[in-house]
């Protein structure tokens, strides 16, 4: 009886230093920290709540032990060397590398065993996200500020466009008015006979010309002025639109992309650098970081736009190349883009970008 209560106790203290040891590898974990790392090192090809390149992460420790009864020591040997796990006969390993087409992790012997054990605290405990609607509308009314001045001198010129509008109607309703008062008061001064013989008799060219030569002279005159400024500002125009800016297929900030995230222009627009011309990126471009960027998660907002906005913009990428993001594969199905031109170089101006890219 003394034996099995010793047994007993032994068995009770084992399974509280099992369970405490497991609880601990959590305990260790830096939940905030964890979520730093996994932005620098695994977001290119994972996400915690849906699959991208590789699986799925949320959640991995306790779906790894229920589905393979494996623990938390394989993962940190999948992290810093999932080839050499592979290699040593790991069947779960291959069968992973086999279910995701071949695509080989890259390893990270770089992250210590603490960094592994804050991401799979992530991982499994991310922390709440922090409200960012008010940062978001400051960053908004700050960084945009700009935008906020264009679109307040937009509806002034557009008041003054109306006002203009408004004042040419009334003063065109006056000058009809008193062509209306002028033809009563000749027919007043007029006698019954005079405007019957006047009614009767033609008028020729030549007539009409001698009595009202001086308004016909001037009437030629402004015709003329007219003309001569239609053709100088015909010669001189170059196809310039202040404010012009067409809205395109699907939307691009160059302030969202060169701006908050420095992305280099050359990435895109690889033929600055050695053509003459720019050239717009195909969309294969686009695809090297969308295919695994399907979100919006910026701070910057335009005004009016949100980002349910940004995220349908980027399903329109999906579209155009044909990208399937649920099985990670190209459709086959694509779509050309029409995209709207902006700028026309006039024949007469010789511009080189490789001149001016290479020389800084």
């Amino acid at each position: 009886m003394i034996s099995w209560r010793k047994h007993y106790k032994r068995g009770l203290i084992a399974i509280g230093l099992l369970l405490s040891t497991s609880a601990s590898i959590y305990a260790q974990g830096d939940a905030k920290n964890g979520e730093k790392l996994f932005k620098a090192n695994c977001t290119a090809c994972h996400a915690l709540d849906k699959q991208l390149v590789g699986p799925a992460l949320g959640g991995v420790v306790d779906r790894l032990k229920k589905e393979q009864n494996l623990d938390t020591d394989w993962l940190h040997k999948w992290i810093k060397d999932n080839k050499s796990l592979r290699e040593s006969g790991d069947k779960y390993a291959i069968e992973v590398y086999e279910k995701f087409n071949k695509t080989e992790m890259l390893p990270f012997p770089n992250l210590t065993d603490q960094d592994i054990n804050d991401i799979l605290e992530y991982t499994t405990n991310p922390p709440a996200a922090e409200p960012a609607a008010a940062d978001a509308a400051a960053t908004g009314a700050g960084t945009d500020a700009n935008s906020m001045a264009a679109l307040e001198a937009a509806k002034k010129e557009s008041v003054n466009s109306k006002i203009i509008l408004i004042s040419l109607v009334a003063i065109g309703a006056l000058l009809l008015w008193l062509l209306l008062k002028l033809q009563q008061l000749v027919k007043l001064q007029q006698s019954e006979e005079l405007s019957e013989l006047n009614a009767n008799r033609a008028v020729s060219l030549g007539d009409l010309y001698r009595k009202y030569h001086y308004v016909g002279k001037g009437v030629l005159v402004v015709l003329g002025v007219l003309a001569a400024y239609g053709i100088w500002n015909w010669l001189m125009w170059i196809g310039v639109y202040k404010g012009y800016k067409p809205e395109q297929p699907i939307y691009f900030s160059h302030k969202i992309h060169a701006g908050e995230n420095k992305i280099d222009c050359q990435l895109c627009h690889s033929s600055a650098k050695y053509g003459k011309v720019s050239e717009i990126p195909s969309m294969n471009v686009c695809m090297n970081c969308h295919r695994t960027i399907s979100e919006y998660n910026g701070k910057y907002m335009e005004p009016g736009k949100d980002k349910a906005f940004y995220d349908g913009e980027i399903q329109k990428i999906y579209a155009a190349t044909g990208w399937d993001p649920a099985s990670q594969q190209y459709t086959g199905k694509t779509q050309p883009v029409e995209w709207v031109r902006i700028h026309n170089m006039p024949d007469f101006v010789y511009f080189d970008h490789s001149q001016h890219v290479v020389a800084g």
